[in-house]
């Protein structure tokens, strides 16, 4: 620690230096002063943590060196020196914070053990110190996270109290009775529709974001909490309603600085949506829905824009339907027959019929791709082809790709590349349509062996003639359509013999075959034992 020495005798100055025991006390001297404006501008220069003063100092006294000191938010801890007469002015410097006092002549002992004493005082405070700094930390980030959190809720539209006093306490928020409205900023990167990385690059341009546009409202609003998000810097703002046209200005004033300094870097954009403004905390997923579907208007507006809800067109609010039955009834043939070509086609034809539509709205065009999407899937489930699907995982996926079109050319083209890809997935051109058919079977009878299975049934279900479809399995699997049943339930019911807890009749059963006796004559036919006989000889190679 640093020490300071003032006093107007250098025989004293030269004493104090003799009677302190650096070893022990690690203090370091940093200097001497010999009156009061020497020892103040000492003090403010080289931030002594102890200072030894004499009461009594030429210019002002050390009283008044205190004060001044103390008048700086300086935190230097003082040991004031003084002569018996001086004793109780000396006792008034205790208001401003001296720690110690020592009466002349002064003693070792009493300078070393007062020295010690206020080192251990300096040191705990400065653990006290640090272990507050980390507690403000811990508290900060748990806020942060909360408030990020409430966020995130609602993006996720979970519900949220509409107490805001509960509220308050459980996202540690600051709301006051008011409005709400939610600011949604958007990253994008032309002709790349892949999600925005969180490298230290968009990471950049994200605080860039949130630290100018926190900085020009936070004064009109309750509270204000940003949440940076992939391609997304999302604000909520709590205001009195009268606050908002200066917080509108505001934003597009800045707004205007952001475009200008996005627009240095080649290839990225962005869009600042304003949502509705709102009244009640529980109403504000209303509010994310609104702000996403402003931002979806980037696509017909385009971008390095400042866009609010009376951007959205809202003429055709109500589109139910964006494929007409006609239109489905095209898709659906065309996926399940499997005809790449005429699918593209079909959906170019859409996209083209819209464009020619009256209705202008970027919901139409995004309603479009997801019917076709869900229509594609459905039908593909329909005919047992994927009926493994994770759609919420599917969703998602799409949603991210189109989440990232800044055009409606880059819409239909990431959609059209979008489905046909997966449509690729379940079938490879290099196999005629007659094969896709037997695949489907092949996958329909493994769930759903345990049932009874026709010929009929199954042509029906890739939608072929049951002679030509008879002939196509055939030539596939080297067997017949019964035979490869029978040989196909055999083989589950192999495992489930050797479950010794299980009757042969209820095995039998749970395979498919509704009779015991039948069951073991088309076992034997296929195996050359009895499930009887099986069983045993399964059960002797065990023991």
């Amino acid at each position: 620690m640093k020490l300071l020495l003032v006093d107007d005798e250098i025989y004293i100055l030269d004493m104090l230096k003799a009677l302190i025991d650096w070893e022990a006390t690690d203090l370091q001297l940093v200097g001497t002063a010999t009156e009061g404006s020497a020892a103040f501008d000492s003090i403010t220069t080289l931030r002594p943590d102890i200072v030894i003063t004499d009461i009594r100092l030429p210019g002002f006294d050390g009283i008044e060196l205190i004060k001044r000191v103390r008048l700086q938010n300086n935190d230097a801890h003082f040991i004031i020196i003084s002569g018996f007469r001086q004793f109780e002015y000396a006792q008034n410097a205790i208001k401003y914070g001296v720690t110690d006092y020592l009466l002349k002549p002064i003693k070792r002992t009493e300078l070393n053990e007062a020295l010690q004493k206020l080192i251990r005082l300096i040191s705990e405070e400065r653990q006290k110190t640090i272990l507050l700094k980390e507690q403000d930390k811990i508290i900060l980030s748990s806020k942060n996270h909360l408030q990020a959190s409430l966020l995130q809720h609602i993006i996720e539209k979970k519900e949220l109290p509409s107490n805001l006093d509960v509220l308050n306490s459980k996202y540690l928020t600051g709301f006051k009775t008011g409005s709400f409205r939610l600011i949604c900023c958007k990253i994008d990167r032309f002709s790349n529709t892949e999600p925005i990385s969180e490298d230290s690059f968009f990471e950049t341009i994200r605080t860039k974001i949130k630290e100018n546009l926190t900085v020009v409202v936070v004064d009109y609003c309750h509270t204000v909490i940003c949440l940076p998000i992939k391609s997304y810097v999302v604000f909520l703002l709590n205001y009195d309603h009268d606050q908002y046209a200066a917080i509108h200005s505001s934003i597009a004033m800045t707004g205007k600085n952001l475009f200008a300094y996005i627009k240095k870097f080649e290839g990225i954009s962005l869009t600042i949506a304003i949502g509705k403004e709102v009244l009640n905390s529980a109403d504000l997923s209303s509010s994310w829905d609104d702000v996403t579907a402003i931002l979806q208007q980037r696509i017909l507006t385009g971008c390095n824009t400042l866009l609010s809800t009376s951007c959205k067109e809202d003429k055709y609010p109500d589109i139910k339907n964006a494929l007409s039955p006609y239109e489905s009834r095209l898709l659906k043939k065309s996926i399940e027959s499997f005809d790449l070509n005429a699918l593209q086609t079909q959906i170019m034809d859409i996209f083209t019929n819209a464009g020619l539509s009256e209705i202008k709205s970027a919901k139409y065009y995004f309603k479009i791709c997801y019917e076709l999407a869900d229509l594609f899937w459905n039908t593909l489930i329909s005919i047992h082809i994927a009926e493994d699907l994770n759609r919420k995982q599917k969703d998602q996926e799409l949603y991210e790709l189109l989440d990232n079109c800044v055009s409606l050319r880059q819409l239909e083209t990431t959609f059209t590349k979008y489905l046909l890809n997966e449509f690729k997935h379940y079938y490879d051109p290099a196999h005629p349509p007659e094969n896709i058919a037997v695949l489907i079977a092949k996958k329909y009878i493994a769930r759903h062996y345990n049932e009874h299975i026709s010929l009929k049934d199954i042509a029906n279900q890739v939608f072929l003639n049951p002679v030509y479809f008879s002939i196509c399995f055939k030539r596939d699997t080297g067997l017949n359509f019964v035979d490869y049943i029978n040989e196909y339930r055999i083989e589950k019911s192999k495992e489930l013999l050797k479950n010794l807890q299980e009757s042969i009749a209820s095995i039998a059963e749970m395979v498919g075959f509704q009779n015991a006796r039948y069951f073991s004559k088309v076992f034997k036919k296929y195996v050359g034992i009895s499930p009887a006989e099986y069983r045993r000889k399964h059960v002797s190679i065990s023991l």
